[in-house]
């Protein structure tokens, strides 16, 4: 468990307001005059059940027992947790406060507290508006943070200036842009806010939506050192909770989805940020509960569209999971022209009666592969047996395998045993492709390099941080931004190893899963030739990953969009195409 989660855990809200504040009972709830402000009558509101606080006077403030000493005390977000650490008799991490990330969450979290004090103003009259329209109660307003981003070109990155944030950090953690002319710009304006968290509830991002029907209608903060929308769950922190206590966790595709869900009482949803279910989310999920129910919209992409982000899902079960742990995934598809928002809000009794029902992932993926082909036909019935094969042979729990024959048996309408042969063949011939692969690989230049079969993009990153550790000199890490290590391993062990004192061993810091990696590093150095302190070697690996990271920023901030790029995803992109540009110029230069 996170050093964050146990604090909070074992801290209680009000006890910690009462060292500061005089607080009082009122219902369910506490209350103080606000310490922000001043005022006669108490607005100053403390919910001792979902251990939050919040301001309903002028102020408009809120958050957790973590930004309440922030506040009040007047300090960073390190220094409040170390306070709170020693009251819970939790030992942090002591990489904690070298982290070279902290400053783009203390970035985030003033983002935040400012996009949320411009709500309350004038200008954010509309963003409230429209929240209110949506139907959000004072409950999900309080807890998801909501908050406006004003029309205006600078107004965030002057107020993190005067913070004494440096522009170079405000644009490292996407929310702002250098425009051609050098000057710098707020990354979102005009739009309603919504505050990205990761597990512990630290803000890493934000999520921005127009106000009228132009399009993009959302876009999310690109990719940081900080923020990977492939590896967050919006809504966990808050989710996680319910996750636990109902044992099964819904996995839905929206932000509202997720705020709407709450506010009617169902606390243990969170959403993907994209179609399909990542390794990195599935990691986070299934330390919570091995029951996962997918909510799926059916209106723009198709029941097609829907069938192919299932198998993707699927498959990261099989590479999480694998033989070791049996999962029980569910489907829920939404009604034609429905998403979750929409379906609690006109029909809450059939949400429930669907959610407590769900439909389970093989049974649908076989009614809908079912439905593609001629069942009456052999050549039907082979292609349906053909994409349904891998599903049913690599079933964990043999009592439900030998179901799904019986039932694909049943629609086939053929004898099992014509199944089973089938099958059979089917599983045949899929090993024979494997150990093709395998024969493949083996053949490469660089099998020696290969553990097991990598994707190339995971394998530069490894080569990369194996050379490093070999060269020892951390004077040479400087050459690398840890920016372009996009694998969460590496970006770990970068991160302790640059901050890694000259008495503690680097494998001393690491949690069993980095050990894992770290010997799988180890193994790959003693295949790499002694570079030394060459320093050329990194330069051109630098350049490799700078060029990767680039490319997958430009995707990121596409990605982003509904439709069309707006100025100010182009501007961005313009930049990217014109570093990328210098890079390949520098690679094919005669000097490299």
């Amino acid at each position: 468990m996170e050093s964050i989660e146990l604090i909070k855990q074992r801290l209680d809200i009000i006890d910690i307001a009462s060292d500061y504040l005089k607080v009082t009972k009122a219902g369910s709830n506490y209350k103080s005059l606000c310490p922000f402000h001043t005022e006669k009558t108490p607005s100053f509101i403390i919910n001792p059940e979902r251990q939050t606080w919040h301001c309903f006077g002028s102020c408009g403030v809120g958050g957790d027992v973590i930004e309440l000493v922030i506040r009040i005390e007047k300090i960073n977000f390190t220094e409040a947790l170390k306070i709170l650490a020693e009251r819970a008799g939790v030992e942090l991490n002591k990489n904690i406060g070298l982290d070279k990330n902290n400053k783009l969450y203390e970035i985030n979290f003033e983002a935040c507290k400012f996009y949320k004090a411009q709500l309350q103003l004038p200008e954010g009259r509309k963003a409230k508006g429209y929240i209110e329209k949506r139907g959000v109660n004072e409950d999900a307003f309080e807890t998801f943070e909501f908050g406006f981003s004003p029309y205006s070109n600078s107004i965030l990155v002057d107020k993190l200036t005067s913070l004494g944030f440096k522009e170079a950090e405000i644009i490292q953690s996407g929310l702002a842009i250098k425009r051609e002319n050098n000057q710098i710009r707020d990354f979102f304006y005009g739009r309603l806010m919504i505050p990205i968290k990761n597990a512990s509830g630290r803000v890493i991002g934000f999520g921005g939506r127009v106000l009228d029907d132009s399009n993009p209608k959302y876009i999310n903060t690109p990719a940081t050192p900080i923020f990977d929308k492939k590896s967050v769950l919006f809504g966990l922190s808050i989710a996680s909770k319910g996750i636990r206590d109902n044992n099964f966790v819904v996995v839905v595709e929206g932000y509202l989805d997720v705020i709407t869900a709450y506010q009617f009482g169902f606390k243990n949803v969170v959403a993907s940020m994209g179609t399909a279910l990542t390794d990195n989310q599935v990691g986070h999920l299934k330390s919570r509960t091995n029951n996962f129910v997918l909510a799926m919209d059916s209106d723009s992409a198709g029941r097609e569209a829907v069938l192919r982000s299932l198998r993707n899902t699927y498959r990261v079960f099989e590479r999480q999971l694998g033989q070791k742990s049996e999962v029980n995934l569910s489907v829920v598809l939404m009604p034609s022209g429905k998403d979750p928002d929409s379906q609690i809000r006109t029909n809450l009794s059939e949400w429930k009666k669907s959610i407590a029902n769900p439909v389970p992932f093989v049974q649908f993926v076989v009614d809908s592969i079912v439905d593609k082909y001629d069942i009456n036909s052999s050549s039907g019935k082979g292609q349906i047996v053909g994409e349904i094969a891998p599903l049913i042979t690599n079933m964990v729990n043999p009592f439900e395998q030998d179901h799904y024959i019986d039932v694909l048996a049943s629609k086939l309408d053929v004898k099992r045993g014509i199944v089973e042969s089938a099958l059979a063949k089917s599983k045949t011939s899929s090993r024979r492709k494997r150990s093709t692969l395998k024969k493949l690989t083996n053949q490469s230049e660089n099998k020696s390099l290969y553990p097991e079969i990598r994707p190339k993009e995971n394998w530069i990153e490894d080569y990369t941080m194996s050379v490093l550790l070999k060269m020892q000199e951390k004077s040479n890490s400087d050459m690398i931004n840890s920016d372009y290590f996009r694998r969460t391993e590496n970006k770990e062990i970068y991160s302790l190893w640059r901050n890694l004192s000259e008495t503690d061993e680097l494998s001393d810091t690491m949690s069993d899963q980095l050990q894992t990696h770290y010997e799988y590093l180890l193994n790959i150095q003693e295949n790499i030739p002694d570079v030394g302190a060459n320093k050329e070697v990194l330069s051109q690996l630098s350049n490799r990953l700078e060029h990767r990271y680039l490319q997958h920023l430009q995707r990121d901030i596409l990605s982003s969009s509904e439709d069309l790029p707006s100025k100010e995803i182009e501007d961005s992109v313009i930049n990217l195409n014109e570093r990328i540009k210098q890079i390949d110029e520098k690679k094919n230069s005669p000097d490299n």
